[in-house]
């Protein structure tokens, strides 16, 4: 579903109008989105996050329902900024277009191993100006691959490939 629409949709939601009333509501602004594809059952989960000075709200789109989850906000040297709502309507890589350009990069970068899960956060880039999409992918074989999108161009600025071997360390046992 488009980002676009996963607004339109939380916007539409009484969780929603409910929480722009309340006093933390009226100063929160979209700071991120989650976007968990789960490639192997054919599943998306959805989350916007909204933050005001305090706290953050993450909203779970389901099917039928939004619910809501309000937790303190950790400080950061690089707080979740405002993502720009006019943007938004600028997108040319989009949360319906993910594993598309996931398995095109992963195909020109020879990686064969079917994707099982993308892991994508879409969030601002002040210091480039854009809204970028931060994406881990967890493919077969126990390959990870990371990647950034310029969500406004679509272009890739990042791909890293990984083994989770790379990840692990053994140690041996000492002797005594």
């Amino acid at each position: 579903m488009a980002l676009s629409n996963l607004l339109k949709t939380l916007e539409d939601s009484k969780t929603y109008k409910d929480f722009k009333k309340s006093e933390e509501g009226k100063s929160a602004f979209l700071c991120a989105a989650f976007i968990i594809i789960n490639a192997k059952q054919n599943s998306t989960e959805n989350s916007l996050d909204f933050r005001n000075d305090k706290n953050i709200f993450t909203f779970k789109i389901l099917d039928n329902e939004v619910l809501m989850q309000k937790e303190e906000l950790i400080q950061s040297q690089k707080p979740l900024e405002k993502i720009d709502d006019k943007q938004i309507a600028s997108i040319k890589a989009d949360a319906e277009d993910i594993q598309k350009l996931v398995e095109k990069e992963l195909e020109k970068n020879k990686i064969t191993n079917p994707i099982e899960e993308i892991i994508a956060v879409f969030q601002s880039n002040q210091e480039e100006k854009s809204l970028i999409w931060s994406l881990t992918c967890i493919c077969a074989g126990f390959t990870i691959v990371s990647m950034k999108i310029d969500a406004l161009s679509g272009g890739v600025l990042r791909f890293d490939k990984k083994n989770l071997l790379d990840f692990v360390s053994v140690k041996k046992p000492e002797k005594k």
